[in-house]
């Protein structure tokens, strides 16, 4: 860890960029895609408070060491509001 005593979210992300694969965060209660501007994916998840369907459904494989986001297209961008997800 770095001498620094407090490092800020945006520092973290950079430094361990390389084996963050997917950053989530929640409480603005909307959507939110940063994209990689921070490095990894960081995505902040609406609330459920709002919308029954704003969760999301990921795919995870230990020993590839991946991460995929399998309903990606449901939320509504910078809402409350996501689409339901139907597993087909």
């Amino acid at each position: 860890m770095s001498s620094e005593p407090f490092q800020t979210l945006y520092s973290l992300l950079q430094k361990h960029s390389g084996t963050i694969l997917l950053v989530v965060a929640g409480h603005w209660h909307r959507w939110v895609d940063f994209s990689r501007k921070y490095g990894p994916q960081h995505t902040v998840i609406a609330a459920t408070r709002y919308d029954p369907n704003a969760f999301m459904v990921f795919r995870a494989d230990g020993r590839k060491g991946s991460v995929e986001w399998i309903d990606s297209s449901l939320p509504q961008w910078a809402t409350h509001f996501s689409a339901p997800y139907l597993n087909a």
